[in-house]
């Protein structure tokens, strides 16, 4: 499930209603290529449910202030809050639906112009004991990078790791969309590397550059 939360501080980050149906359509345009990509490594059941959000936040946005490290806590809490909530471990547990299994990617957009982010926990923690794997898109609409950035940091949620900072990956899955930013989404790939990272194939791939498992 993806908990898309828009951020609407009327400054910097402004989402008029015309402008979250617009979202709505590219992550829509997303999610189906997330499932054209799946059924590539036999995947026919790739699911997605989204729930919306609007939070206001108190204060002024800017690049320094989402990019901080205590912006996410005092962001769920204001959420939970807002939605009645008393503890941020309630708003989790019913974005949950009573599946402590289910996978939760919690996305917040600024429409503003500054480079998304992901932030995931250390490799062998469980979601239920890190509540700290987000991603930030800060990108406009109508920028042609938001589906891609949509895509990318998605995916870092759900275990993939980025390839164009690795040397030797340079060469190496150069369409995958965590290597390489396309003029369109259609152009990216989801190469075996990020299919085995994500969980869609079993056997890592042979790669010029060492894995950690």
């Amino acid at each position: 499930q993806i908990a898309y939360i828009y951020l609407d501080d009327q400054r910097w980050s402004q989402w008029s209603g015309k402008n979250r149906s617009r979202n709505r359509v590219h992550l829509k345009r997303v999610i189906q290529w997330y499932r054209n990509k799946a059924a590539e490594y036999g995947i026919q059941d790739l699911s997605f449910s989204v729930r919306y959000f609007i939070l206001k936040p108190k204060g002024k946005l800017s690049v320094d202030v989402v990019q901080n490290f205590r912006f996410f806590s005092r962001a769920t809490k204001q959420l939970a809050s807002q939605l009645g909530f008393k503890t941020v471990d309630q708003f989790y547990a019913d974005l949950k639906s009573g599946n402590p299994d289910a996978e939760i990617a919690l996305v917040f957009h600024a429409n503003s112009d500054a480079r998304s982010f992901a932030r995931v926990c250390r490799a062998g923690v469980k979601w239920s004991r890190c509540h700290n794997e987000y991603a930030m898109v800060t990108s406009k609409i109508g920028d042609w990078t938001l589906e891609y950035a949509q895509a990318h940091e998605i995916l870092h949620l759900f275990g993939a790791r980025d390839l164009y900072n690795i040397r030797e990956a340079r060469d190496y899955a150069v369409t995958d969309v965590m290597n390489y930013i396309s003029s369109d989404l259609k152009y990216s790939d989801i190469s075996p590397i990020t299919a085995w990272a994500i969980g869609w194939q079993d056997e890592l791939p042979q790669t010029p550059f060492k894995v950690e498992h």
